[in-house]
């Protein structure tokens, strides 16, 4: 899992990856609810190696979370074809694992 620190490297990840699935996870460091969810989300990671999966860190780079609308995290976007197809907007990775199943399969 990368983190993204600025909006041009986010833009050609998400133009590089194309036809891939990508997942972004929007969180903050010090969010309980981010922390609790990160090892989860590594393992998925592990599970799903055809997913291109991406960190932002909204404290840090507050213009991406606004460019997404961004006013809770954790927040999961998923991409393909440089399209949003769809957002978790809860700390719900059970529900993560279920879209990555659904948009994979």
């Amino acid at each position: 899992m990368q983190e993204i620190r600025d909006k041009k490297t986010l833009k050609q990840i998400i133009r590089d990856v194309r036809t891939k699935l990508m997942v972004i996870n929007f969180m903050k460091k010090s969010c309980p609810d981010c922390k609790r969810a990160k090892p989860e989300v590594e393992r998925l990671a592990l599970k799903f190696l055809d997913v291109v999966f991406v960190i932002i860190d909204v404290a840090e780079t507050p213009d991406i979370g606004n460019d997404f609308e961004i006013t809770e995290v954790p927040i999961f976007i998923f991409f393909k074809d440089e399209l949003e197809v769809d957002r978790v907007t809860e700390a719900n990775v059970k529900l993560v694992e279920q879209k990555l199943q659904e948009l994979c399969y």
